[in-house]
């Protein structure tokens, strides 16, 4: 009831009050009954349509779809503008809230960290940086990046330094993260057969194992876990279900491929194949394309 626009891109939360991000024109719309009725809040949000929102704290942010930023310190009744990617001809990207900060992914190819203490600072001298970056995501004070041509990359603090973290992984180019307290997953995209794949890792990224995803040429376009189920759309119009997502073991990693500097390495064991393909029950379940938020 109220919310008008169909087209919701992003849902967060501050405390019991939710907020959706709209791409129709109407911006933020608040709820506080637990989305039986919305309202709009968008005083000070200069442009109504909203690509992401995210949370640091009671701290809510918005990115519009023209890339510029907005803050609110008071559940959506104000916005103060950050940054106007109009006027810079920097356009932000998604915004993703870890721990105290709130990290955003820019179209020229860095990240950009706000923090309540030092505000906004440009990483600049990231090992990613021109390296095409498509997703944040993190929990606490880890911090991972995937980008388009050097793979996954992890911060331990907060973003201050990253290391790569590709053993396992087939594939130096990927798309979508996402973060549990006990995984990360990463939606991976194989050049050589043009497929796309989910790889898993219980060990922050340390080694990566094949979820047994369906092999589809359709790119995912959105990966959500929520408790050890993990969700992953598709631009097909289909989403898929994983059950038991994390039930990866040691002994399902992939050993290290000394051999070469790419993300190369023997398959996972048989019977981490098939502890996979038996756990790797799906069931299919619509979607709604413009609900889940593409990256350009």
């Amino acid at each position: 009831n109220g919310l008008t626009d169909s087209f919701v891109y992003s849902l967060v939360s501050v405390g019991s009050v939710l907020f959706a991000g709209t791409g129709g024109g109407s911006g933020v719309y608040r709820s506080v009954d637990k989305g039986e009725n919305w309202v709009g809040a968008n005083n000070g949000l200069g442009v109504y349509s909203v690509h992401s929102m995210a949370v640091s704290g009671t701290r809510l942010f918005a990115n519009t779809l023209e890339g510029s930023c907005y803050s609110s310190k008071d559940n959506g009744n104000n916005w103060v503008m950050l940054h106007n990617g109009l006027n810079t001809g920097v356009a932000f990207g998604e915004l993703c809230g870890i721990d105290t900060s709130i990290f955003i992914r820019m179209s020229e190819g860095g990240i950009i960290r706000i923090t309540e203490n030092t505000g906004l600072r440009y990483l600049n001298d990231v090992p990613f940086f021109n390296a095409g970056v498509n997703c944040i995501a993190g929990l606490d004070k880890k911090v991972f990046v995937s980008t388009n041509s050097k793979g996954i990359f992890r911060s331990s603090d907060n973003g201050d330094s990253w290391v790569t973290v590709n053993n396992g992984l087939t594939s130096i180019e990927f798309y979508k993260l996402a973060v549990n307290p006990t995984h990360v997953f990463a939606s991976i995209y194989h050049t050589d057969s043009s497929f796309h794949d989910v790889y898993s890792s219980f060990d922050n990224g340390e080694h990566w194992v094949s979820i047994n995803s369906p092999k589809k040429q359709n790119r995912i376009l959105t990966l959500f876990v929520q408790g050890s189920t993990l969700f992953a759309s598709f631009e097909d119009s289909t989403v898929w279900k994983y059950e038991d997502a994390t039930s990866v073991s040691e002994s399902d990693r992939s050993a290290p491929d000394s051999s070469s500097s790419a993300a190369t390495s023997r398959r996972p064991s048989r019977a981490a194949r098939r502890r996979a393909r038996d756990r790797g029950r799906k069931s299919r379940c619509g979607s709604d394309r413009s609900a889940a938020g593409r990256t350009d």
